[in-house]
């Protein structure tokens, strides 16, 4: 059986034979290729892209074959002000008045077990912070799918939450000025 991550594959179909009852049928520059996964229900190659929130669409653009996905939260604060909240959070940490003796001992020792400090506490063991019913965050990222990187982001503001999307092509007629 040959690897499915060593090269791009172009286009994929299913494909069903006799001798193949369960397969995919891809082009690969080209050369066609029968592909069977045998072991269907296990894990044979996998890629983590990290997202800001829930992801709800994923399209692929024809021309660039990037893809595209909508993300949105229910309850969720944007990006912007979850990080101004951060940063307020950092700031009112910083500038605790008189308290108790043995709280900031037992911080500074629980700070200076800490080997490898980060810039925060993590929103995925943590939790992200609640903004309340009917407040929604969502962004448009395109991604290019070869690097596994993001090449735009475009954060939706204003309580504003994408939930379906679709590729247009506009014809435009040749004599039609802009």
């Amino acid at each position: 059986m040959t690897p499915l991550s060593y090269d791009l594959l172009e286009y994929c179909s299913s494909f069903a034979s006799e001798q193949c009852p369960e397969g995919i049928v891809c082009i690969s520059g080209n050369t066609l290729r029968i592909v069977i996964l045998e072991k269907l229900g296990e894990l044979f190659n996998q890629t983590v892209l990290p997202l800001r929130y829930t992801p709800r669409k994923l399209i692929s653009n024809p021309m660039n074959k990037h893809l595209i996905v909508i993300e949105s939260d229910h309850n969720a604060y944007p990006h912007k002000i979850k990080l101004e909240l951060l940063k307020t959070l950092a700031i009112d940490d910083d500038d605790e008045d008189e308290g108790d003796e043995e709280m900031k001992l037992a911080k500074k020792e629980m700070e200076d077990d800490d080997e490898e400090k980060d810039e925060g506490p993590q929103e995925s063991f943590i939790g992200a912070p609640q903004a309340g019913n009917g407040k929604w965050a969502s962004c448009i990222r395109i991604v290019d799918p070869v690097a596994l990187e993001t090449t735009h982001l475009l954060e939706l503001e204003d309580n504003e939450a994408a939930f379906s999307m679709c590729i247009v092509e506009f014809k435009i007629k040749a004599d039609a000025g802009p």
